[in-house]
């Protein structure tokens, strides 16, 4: 008996799932729906399958266009990333971690002195 208490929590988990099915699954199940069928009208409807797809996954020009933003997503990391490493290690910040050019400060009360100085809490 103490289990069928124990479970009975989960009929409020109920009106979510429903919830989800109805805002999320239906329509999702909807567009994949009309993503394989050319719709003339209301009442005639063809079938195209993955052809859509094959064609547009095919074409030269989306090809090129994700190849640009890989090589522009790509040059953007190899700046982004190093610039903000070194911005980093040579702020105030890098004291409290024991390392960059403020290493020098290495007893607890400096790090908490220099993390105040930092965040603006001293006026030194």
């Amino acid at each position: 008996m103490e289990k069928w208490q124990n479970q009975r929590a989960w009929f409020l988990v109920m009106p979510v799932v429903l919830l989800v099915a109805f805002n999320a699954l239906i329509p999702l199940m909807t567009v994949v729906n009309y993503s394989v069928q050319d719709i003339f009208d209301s009442t005639h409807r063809l079938f195209v399958g993955t052809e859509w797809y094959r064609e547009t996954l095919l074409n030269t020009r989306l090809q090129n266009a994700l190849l640009r933003q890989l090589v522009f997503s790509g040059l953007v990391l190899l700046i982004e990333l190093p610039l903000g490493v070194a911005i980093a290690l040579t702020s105030g910040l890098s004291a409290l971690f024991g390392f960059g050019p403020a290493r020098h400060l290495h007893c607890r009360r400096s790090r908490t002195h220099a993390f105040q100085r930092a965040v603006g809490g001293l006026d030194s």
